[in-house]
């Protein structure tokens, strides 16, 4: 099933094959179609801005309830644009390729050999998503530094404002919608077509504060919104040959 249609004829793909150059590929065409539900919906001035595959894991720890609690997930972010034009079957599918080969890999570490195996061009790392603590919670953190060189407002702290269960089954995470609270990466970033990434119901309380990783892979959709566009990220991409 794909969750990404198009919403006219875009422009035709650039890519760009010598690395560690990004693969610059306009998505902003691209719509995110999602379950029929008001629950999580994209708003209608919203672009893409990047289409991302994330191999990593979500993390927990046992509590003397017996049950686990989230701290959180570590991942790496890799650029799937130039395939949702270029392979439509393949980027479908990526998320469930790349959870095979994750959960082969040591330390849930694929090479990236194995991953450009999967995506069918030499990875290219976006950036990193993991966790940060804020006012005594922990908060989602999308840092593109890696491939953002040089710009301080390349990252996205958020918010989760809506969530679904995954439509494959409750073997896989939900599906988030997220709000940015700081940083000018994205005004929203979606958490789609995940696999993986869910704890054993319970836990021996006996083992409270055990840490487990749990392998997950998933597409993350950074959104931008026309206030944006005119703002910080459309210079940061102006500059980097994004938009002609």
């Amino acid at each position: 099933m794909h969750f990404f249609v198009f919403a006219a004829i875009a422009s035709a793909l650039i890519l760009v094959l010598a690395a560690p150059t990004p693969y610059v590929c306009d998505v902003s065409h691209a719509r995110l179609a999602l379950p029929a539900t008001q629950t999580i919906s994209a708003p209608n001035d919203a672009r893409p801005e990047y289409i991302a595959l994330a191999i990593g894991t979500q993390n927990y720890t046992c509590t003397n309830m017996g049950t686990y609690r989230s701290d959180g997930a570590v991942s790496t972010l890799y650029d799937i644009s130039c395939l949702y034009k270029s392979d439509p079957e393949l980027f479908d599918d990526v998320q469930n390729a790349a959870y095979n080969i994750l959960l082969k890999s040591e330390d849930n570490t694929p090479s990236l050999n194995a991953v450009e195996d999967v995506i069918g061009i030499h990875p290219y790392t976006l950036g990193e998503h993991y966790f940060i603590p804020q006012n005594g919670a922990i908060v989602p953190m999308f840092d593109f530094s890696h491939s953002q060189k040089g710009d301080n407002d390349s990252f996205m702290v958020g918010r989760q404002i809506a969530g679904i269960p995954s439509p494959k089954g409750p073997q896989n995470i939900d599906w988030l919608q997220l709000e940015r609270t700081s940083g000018q990466l994205a005004r929203y970033v979606f958490r789609v077509d995940t696999r993986g990434g869910q704890p054993p119901d319970t836990c021996n309380s006996l083992n409270e504060g055990q840490d487990i990783t749990v392998p997950y892979t998933a597409k993350y959709c950074e959104l931008v919104t026309s206030e944006f566009a005119h703002g910080a990220i459309a210079n940061r991409l102006a500059k980097q040959g994004f938009y002609d």
